[in-house]
Order: structure tokens, then sequence, then C-alpha cells
């Protein structure tokens, strides 16, 4: 049985139902269902994804990325903290 949105839709409307009937509270079947819809729409992203055809990258751009982005997380890092330790000084 292929996963599809119809499929998906059933699935939401079903947990939504039996959440609200086993617990006679809305919050609960409104919970299931976006519980259920997060779950299926990331399944339906992950199963699109590997049926694309990826562009295929050298190494060399893979890791010049990493490097990029380890890079620029350091940087933003060290802004944060010296932005926090000067007005950590000036507040206190």
């Amino acid at each position: 049985m292929a996963f599809n949105f119809s499929t998906l839709f059933i699935s939401i409307v079903v947990s939504f139902s039996l959440g609200y009937v086993l617990t006679g509270h809305i919050q609960v079947g409104t919970l299931a269902a976006l519980v259920v819809s997060v779950a299926g729409g990331k399944w339906l992203r992950v199963k699109k994804k590997e049926a694309s055809e990826e562009l295929e990258y050298d190494e060399r751009v893979n890791e010049n990325i990493k490097k990029y982005s380890f890079q620029t997380f350091s940087i933003a890092n060290l802004f944060l903290l010296i932005y926090l330790l000067v007005f950590n000084l000036i507040l206190n």
C-alpha cells in the first residue's frame, strides 16, 4: 500500500477520532492528529527526497561546506559570548 496524502489524511482523521472518543477531550484528539500529521509529513518528505535524483558533488565541495558552516557557527558563538560579557559588565 502506497503511503500518500490520502492515507495521511485518513490517518489524521482516525487519530483525532480515537483520541477524542477515548478521552472525551478535544485537545487530546487534536494533539494526536498533530503528531500523526507531523510524522506523516516528515515521512513523505523523506521518501520524496529519496526518490528525487540529487546532484553528485565532489567530496571537496562537501568539506568546504562543512568548514564554512563550522566557521560561521564559531564566529556567531564568539559574538554571542562577547555580547553577554559586555552587557554583564555594564549591568553590574
